[in-house]
């Protein structure tokens, strides 16, 4: 069983419940200016995710709760998948 970092469940999450302006969205919510970080609009969805990921890890967001909370008011009906990768 290959178990995955905390940075690729977070990424697998934004990919799978996210299209690239609605992410920009959440992330701006979080910090004006955050969404800047991301990839060209050319970029794939799964590159996007990964960079978003690392970027909410890089400036220490994953350990604050107005990113989980940003991310269940986008998402309300994917609440447990959000609280799953949360607790990592």
């Amino acid at each position: 069983m290959v178990l995955m970092s905390a940075q690729g469940q977070l990424s697998d999450l934004l990919q799978a419940l996210f299209v690239r302006a609605e992410l920009e969205c959440v992330l701006e919510g979080i910090e004006h200016g955050l969404a800047t970080s991301l990839p060209g609009e050319t970029a794939s969805a799964k590159h996007v995710a990964q960079e978003a990921a690392g970027l909410l890890m890089r400036t220490g967001y994953v350990f604050q709760t107005c990113l989980w909370e940003a991310l269940r008011q986008a998402r309300p009906l994917q609440r447990r998948r959000i609280d799953a990768v949360a607790c990592l």
